[in-house]
This record gives C-alpha cells, sequence and structure tokens, in this order.
C-alpha cells in the first residue's frame, strides 16, 4: 500500500477531517457518525481514526500532513471554489470530480496552458485583471447541456471567456487555441510585455 496516495485519498478526497459523517459516508467503513464519534472523540479525533486506517503512528501522520499541504491546499480550494450544487449533480461525489479532473491534466483544454504557467503569469502581474485569474474553469463544451464528465473540460480564464458561447469548439481549436499559446508562452519567456494601460 502507498501510504502517501492512502492519505490523500482520505484527506482530500474524502475529506475526513470535515467530520464523523464523512467518514462514516466512506464505502468500506461500517459504523455510523455516531459510533465513530463516541469511538475517537476521546482518544485523538479523527488523527486516531487516520492513523488506525493508515496503520501508522502520530509521527508518520505529521510527515504526510507537512509533505502533502500544498497540494491539500491545491485541492480543498477546488472543492470549495469548483464542486458547486450544480456540478455535485452532474458529477456526483467530489471523488468522481476529482479524477475528472486529473484526467484532464491540470491544463487548458484549448490552449494546454498548464495551471503552474497560468499561476507564474498572474502572480507576477504579467497578466493583470480584476475580472480573470489563474484558476482553471469548468468548461461545458455545449451549455445547454449540464455539467458531466463527458461534456465538460478544463479551460483557462483566457480561452474560457474568449470562447464563449459564441465560438464552436472546433473552430476555437482551430482559429485560436494556438494563438493563445504562444501568446502566453512568449509573455512566460520575457519575449513580449503586455502593458495593457
Amino acid at each position: 500500500m502507498d501510504i502517501n496516495k492512502e492519505y490523500i485519498k482520505y484527506v482530500c478526497i474524502y475529506r475526513v477531517y470535515s467530520g464523523y459523517k464523512e467518514i462514516s459516508q466512506i464505502e468500506d467503513v461500517k459504523e455510523t457518525e455516531e459510533d465513530l464519534r463516541n469511538n475517537y472523540s476521546n482518544i485523538g479525533g479523527i488523527d486516531s481514526w487516520l492513523c488506525e486506517r493508515l496503520g501508522i503512528d502520530l509521527i508518520i501522520l505529521g510527515n504526510l500532513k507537512s509533505n502533502n499541504k500544498i497540494l491539500k491546499e491545491k485541492i480543498d480550494k477546488l472543492f470549495k471554489n469548483q464542486f458547486t450544487e450544480e456540478r455535485k449533480n452532474g458529477f456526483g461525489s467530489f471523488k468522481d470530480f476529482y479524477e475528472w479532473y486529473l484526467e484532464q491534466g491540470d491544463k487548458c483544454f484549448y490552449c494546454e496552458t498548464s495551471s503552474d504557467i497560468l499561476e507564474e503569469l498572474f502572480d507576477s502581474k504579467k497578466l493583470n485583471s480584476t475580472k480573470f485569474n489563474s484558476t482553471l474553469h469548468i468548461e461545458r463544451l455545449n451549455p445547454k447541456e449540464k455539467y458531466s464528465r463527458k461534456n465538460c473540460r478544463l479551460a483557462c480564464s483566457l480561452c474560457n471567456n474568449t470562447k464563449s458561447d459564441l465560438i464552436s469548439k472546433e473552430n476555437y481549436k482551430k482559429y485560436f487555441s494556438k494563438a493563445m499559446e504562444s501568446f502566453l508562452n512568449d509573455l512566460k519567456n520575457n519575449k513580449i510585455e503586455n502593458k495593457t494601460f
């Protein structure tokens, strides 16, 4: 068993630190929310449950928390900002949503710019806007259909807003994707400036 992967699954995907209710909803957990609270509240709480589940001690758990802090923050942000009620209905559980998210490769479907590059461009103010940011949006390929694995892709805020509902996926890919990719790469590599005022 890969302890690090298991830790990420329980903490980031199943979100066990949200409470005993979340733990009781994990498929192979037999205890009720009340049973879990009664069994673990007085002996270290969720940390104790997680150590028991993973077969580790509190020192190893502390190391896992430290080593995965940035990843956890990123996944928590994704959960908070992107997993809306409407998307819950289309994707099902956060686990299903997160698996879909990983399949997207953490990059824009159109210009293929990674979230790390977008973050670098916005943090350095090479792209500076109150309306746009580095967060990848969940783009519905067919805006008339609901959110689902089949109908959604990740898109950077630039491509998502440029394409809007005005340009088809095929036309955007054919006429605009490469241009956006070139622009963002040149901006990242300091080949161009982008002073808008």
